[in-house]
């Protein structure tokens, strides 16, 4: 994608997190595993704190001590890989302060390999997310048709990118852009993909085509399905 994506954005937010992620694991000399779980478990707890505003750093930080459980299993099965002497009764006396859900205990060793592993994980999936909107765009010809409407709602860098796509196919179409985010956000996004942003109350089913969020497209008669998958009761 040519354009720098936002910050704020899900995809900047978190690139955002696996830098922060990459930042702290790279500076943490340790060789233990639970140790490593228990520094991200801080970061994680912290964004959580921060409110939903935070939770694709949340769910970074959920992918990192999956990575850490994956490289932990394969410095064990790897028998050219061996583990420090004298570290399993240390690995053993890591973890007291620790969920059970992180299965911690499983962490009989230490690896120097472990650290290594981890960052590189990290950074594959740092580069992923680099083709997640150019991938999501591919498809937009499928699901954005000639002369429909399609409304969609605030502000997203992912949508604008994919009507974008379809607009420079040629393809013609009307949008409508709900007003659920700061105004200035919605007419920056009105102004870049060309769309429309009528001060309407209400409406109808019948004039909408389909309903593009940022997790999924639907049928103008299943708005309450899309309703429920943005609801979030923490802002209730």
């Amino acid at each position: 994608m040519s354009e720098k994506k936002s910050k704020h954005s899900s995809i900047g937010l978190a690139e955002s997190a696996l830098d922060a992620l990459l930042q702290a694991v790279s500076k943490n000399r340790t060789d233990d595993a639970a140790n490593f779980v228990s520094m991200l478990e801080d970061m994680k707890k912290k964004w959580k704190d921060a409110g939903p505003s935070k939770t694709g750093c949340v769910n970074m930080v959920d992918r990192a001590i999956k990575f850490i459980h994956e490289a932990y299993e394969e410095c064990e099965g790897d028998p050219d890989i061996k583990p420090i002497a004298g570290s399993e009764l240390s690995a053993r006396s890591s973890d007291g302060h620790l969920p059970d859900i992180y299965n911690v205990r499983s962490f009989r060793n230490r690896y120097k390999e472990l650290r290594r592993e981890v960052l590189s994980k990290l950074a594959d999936l740092k580069e992923e997310l680099g083709t997640v909107i150019p991938m999501i765009c591919q498809q937009s010809i499928e699901h954005i048709h000639v002369n429909e409407i399609v409304m969609t709602s605030g502000y997203s860098t992912t949508i604008l990118e994919f009507c974008k796509k379809v607009r420079a196919s040629g393809r013609q179409f009307h949008i409508i852009v709900a007003e659920s985010e700061p105004v200035t956000a919605v007419r920056a996004m009105v102004r870049d993909a060309h769309m429309i942003n009528p001060l309407y109350d209400y409406i109808p089913p019948s004039l909408v085509n389909i309903i593009i969020t940022n997790t999924d497209s639907y049928a103008p008669q299943n708005i309450y399905r899309a309703v429920a998958d943005l609801y979030v009761s923490v802002t209730s």
